[in-house]
């Protein structure tokens, strides 16, 4: 006997999606929302640099999934990451100018004392 012809050849299976294809999140997207996290918890070491990329990541695969609407997700993530970044930018300009006011504060408060001090131990 022939080995050849005692094989049997495998049924075809032919697939046929009835639905639509499954949407993927947006890669970008899911890194401008965990820098938004990242930069929550670490501004005061890179002030802006981590909220600034975030933000540029963000707005791009915004554009991107809005673009092709049938191919990716998450733009609630999207969304979600581009307001924790500009509030924490917004946060951090608020603080540097109270902080920079009270330093402010402070330098004149302790120069006027300075010149009282100065003052009285002249006459």
């Amino acid at each position: 006997m022939n080995n050849e012809t005692n094989k049997k050849e495998p049924d075809k299976i032919i697939e046929y999606r009835l639905s639509t294809p499954l949407r993927q999140t947006h890669a970008m997207g899911a890194v401008s929302f965990v820098l938004s996290i990242i930069g929550l918890f670490t501004s005061f070491l890179f002030p802006f640099a981590i909220q600034i990329i975030g933000i540029i990541l963000g707005h791009i695969s915004k554009s991107d999934i809005n673009a092709n609407p049938d191919r990716y997700t998450g733009g609630t993530l999207v969304t979600a990451g581009l307001i924790i970044n500009y509030l924490v930018i917004i946060l951090s300009l608020l603080f540097l100018v109270v902080f920079g006011a009270g330093i402010a504060f402070l330098i004149s408060t302790f120069t006027n004392e300075l010149d009282n001090v100065v003052n009285t131990l002249g006459q």
